[in-house]
């Protein structure tokens, strides 16, 4: 699955959002319908603390987790992504905002 979406995934609202077990779709943002244990209960954590070491600790969990174990390929560059190695194949530089990566393979 390919998605072109802007967010911050720092939020904690954007995270649960998207990246939720809870959320999957059709009812939910998790298009890809990831799933990881430990940052569902880092989430929970945060939902039910109101201590604020708790709430960075559990924190910095969730984003731990999606650094660690990615749901999603993250591409960031305002000004236009490029494939910089040798090893990918068939990227073509985008005219406008829309990349597609459907044609992109890593060798």
């Amino acid at each position: 699955m390919a998605l072109n979406v802007s967010l911050s995934s720092s939020d904690v609202s954007i995270m649960a959002r998207n990246f939720s077990s809870a959320n999957f779709s059709p009812t939910g943002f998790n298009f890809g319908q990831w799933k990881d244990d430990k940052f569902d209960a880092a989430l929970a954590r945060l939902a039910s603390s109101t201590d604020p070491g708790e709430i960075q600790a559990s924190y910095s969990v969730a984003h731990e987790r999606l650094v660690d174990n990615p749901p999603w390929l993250f591409i960031v560059h305002d000004l236009n992504p490029r494939a910089m190695s040798r090893k990918v194949l068939g990227f073509v530089s985008a005219q406008s905002w829309f990349v597609d990566l459907t044609l992109v393979s890593i060798h």
